[in-house]
């Protein structure tokens, strides 16, 4: 995201806010992985049994409202970062119009990953490395 020169919501911004992307989605992953460790602790069934105690129902419902939340803001922010990069190279849709980055994002992360990867690196005038400067659009 940090060499399309995008913000942690996934939106184009200025090179101050663009700058601090890394930082915080490795913040918000990490505060995630920590919630989900404590709330597996507190409450490690799968299923959420609503005639147990209150904290293991209210651990249950927030395991799972946790998960909902971090799937929707993965998905939005790929999302968002593929339209971005099809628009700046002019790709046009193939198919499911209007809303074929949400499909290939929802059904296909790893490939649109790939994707991704290979449109904003220019093999010819650099080598490619991870956490590398950002690439201007």
């Amino acid at each position: 995201m940090s060499r399309m020169n995008l913000g942690w919501r996934g939106i184009p911004g200025s090179t101050r806010e663009t700058s601090r992307t890394f930082p915080i989605i490795l913040t918000i992953m990490s505060l995630f992985y920590i919630l989900e460790a404590i709330l597996f602790l507190i409450c490690p069934d799968l299923v959420v049994n609503i005639h147990a105690h209150g904290l293991l129902v209210f651990a249950g419902l927030l395991k799972y409202a946790l998960l909902v939340y971090f799937l929707i803001f993965s998905l939005s922010i790929m999302i968002k970062a593929r339209s971005l990069l099809r628009e700046s190279y002019g790709i046009p849709e193939m198919s499911c119009i209007g809303c074929e980055d949400m499909c290939c994002s929802i059904f296909c992360t790893c490939c649109t990953v790939s994707q991704m990867s290979r449109h904003i690196i220019n093999y010819d005038e650099s080598e490619y490395r991870c956490c590398t400067d950002a690439i201007k659009i």
